[in-house]
């Protein structure tokens, strides 16, 4: 599930909240109180790659069969990008 809206109402929210907390935690506990848009269900196939903004908010949906989903965070390698390394719990704000 994706709220393709999320990203633009989250960046609003940030603007109007800029000292609030950017753990990950913290934002998506308000998740709910958000009004995100409508959510909408993206299905993949074997072999789909998704790629999505860095503020999409997105869950995952039941898993009805008895394999599991696989999923990979894959970050270039670059210099630009050592700085967006890992740190903390999530590093969610990565440009």
């Amino acid at each position: 599930m994706i709220w393709p809206e999320g990203p633009a109402r989250i960046r609003a929210f940030r603007k109007q909240n800029p000292n609030f907390s950017n753990r990950v935690g913290d934002v998506r506990a308000l998740f709910p109180q958000m009004d995100l848009g409508e959510p909408m269900e993206v299905t993949a196939k074997q072999g789909d790659v998704l790629l999505f903004h860095h503020l999409l908010p997105h869950s995952g949906t039941i898993n009805l069969t008895p394999y599991p989903r696989f999923a990979i965070r894959y970050m270039c390698l670059c210099r630009a990008c050592r700085t967006w390394e890992k740190k903390g719990e999530w590093n969610i704000w990565m440009p």
